[in-house]
């Protein structure tokens, strides 16, 4: 899991707002889900997994 605060250091010293990261998890998880093996999990509210079944055929 990847919380929040985690993912927001990636633009550290930018203004980001919570909206920004919601859409960027949200476009990201439209690209995932072409494979359905894939899929971007909220969990709760503090961040996000990518679960990937069978992760030997994806590689």
């Amino acid at each position: 899991m990847v919380s929040h605060d985690e993912i927001s250091k990636l633009w550290e010293g930018a203004i980001m707002e919570n909206h920004s990261l919601y859409n960027l998890i949200a476009k990201m998880g439209k690209v995932l889900s072409v494979d359905t093996r894939i899929e971007l999990v909220t969990v709760g509210k503090d961040g996000y997994a990518l679960k990937i079944e069978d992760v030997a055929s994806c590689i």
